[in-house]
């Protein structure tokens, strides 16, 4: 046996020479290379553990993304809603104000409102309860009025009034929603439908004037 330099004891190789004699080679070095194979494990181990957190990193990131996507085609779901409802009112001329998709949704949010407010405290009942159910009904009546003006700066003044008593009606919710009457997230996204048609609304009553104007001209 062979002591090195660190203390360990090696085994020599041996070997028979031309004469017959056992000659020594020096020592056997499988220590080393158990060693080095021991190493190279833990390397590959440290390799597949980093290869293991990527894998987690990109499953979160899948996941985010997924949400994302999902939020995504909330908003391309509800905006393509809105178009198609206000494509119909385009093609089709109302007869009275019940027959308008923006009178109906803006109706739809005052019974929400109605129904969701009658949890609201009692003390609040001509309060908070009785300011949020004016201003919505504010929106439909006012819808309603401004149909039947003759003149398209009246409809659209109408129209205007709706939609200041549409942004009242938000803020009622934030209220609401802050003082932990209740959750109007719900009542915030008809609000939201309801603001895009009032919009489109008025600005196709300006777009059917100026097309009058254009063919009375001389």
């Amino acid at each position: 046996m062979l002591r090195n330099t660190v203390g360990k004891q090696y085994p020599l190789w041996s070997g028979r020479g031309a004469s017959g004699e056992t000659t020594h080679l020096g020592p056997a070095i499988s220590g080393k290379s158990t060693e080095t194979g021991d190493r190279r494990q833990e390397t590959g181990d440290g390799r597949q553990e980093t290869g293991d957190r990527r894998q987690e990193t990109g499953d979160g990131r899948q996941e985010t993304g997924d949400g994302r996507r999902e939020t995504g085609d909330r908003s391309f779901t509800e905006r393509a809603r809105c178009a198609f409802l206000v494509s119909n009112m385009d093609k089709q001329r109302a007869r009275s104000f019940r027959e308008l998709v923006v009178w109906k949704r803006a109706h739809h949010l005052v019974l929400e409102i109605y129904s969701m407010t009658r949890d609201f405290p009692k003390f609040e009942l001509y309060g908070l309860t009785s300011q949020l159910r004016r201003a919505a009904v504010s929106v439909p009546a006012n819808i309603a009025e401004g149909f039947k003006k003759r003149g398209a700066a009246d409809k659209i003044r109408f129209l205007n009034i709706a939609e200041g008593s549409l942004e009242e009606c938000r803020y009622y919710m934030i209220l609401a929603t802050d003082l932990g009457y209740g959750n109007c997230e719900t009542l915030e996204g008809f609000a939201d439908e309801v603001a895009a048609l009032l919009d489109r609304y008025s600005a196709g009553i300006r777009r059917n004037h100026s097309r009058s104007r254009v063919k009375t001209e001389p």
